[in-house]
């Protein structure tokens, strides 16, 4: 028994046919050397102080609280991912 008879039936797609991945509703894109150099500088450039020198103090503390955070949220995640 055909559940939707009026519904046109899918061809299957060829290997050849087949679709871009997508990603949030836009095709994936390669990343250059020049993409990457540029969005690690846009990073580093938070960590920088007043005269342009790296500033350890500030991503000792980005660290600090990155591991607050990750002790607050994994006892979340890992209940989760137990339950199966």
């Amino acid at each position: 028994m055909i559940m939707f008879p009026n519904r046109p039936i899918k061809q299957p797609m060829n290997q050849h046919e087949r679709r871009q991945p997508m990603w949030i509703g836009r095709p994936m894109q390669t990343r250059n050397a020049q993409q990457t150099s540029s969005r690690m500088e846009s990073v580093l450039s938070s960590f920088r102080n007043a005269e342009g020198e790296i500033d350890l103090n500030k991503i000792t503390e980005v660290a600090s609280q990155v591991h607050k955070l990750y002790g607050q949220v994994s006892p979340l995640l890992t209940s989760f991912v137990r339950k199966k």
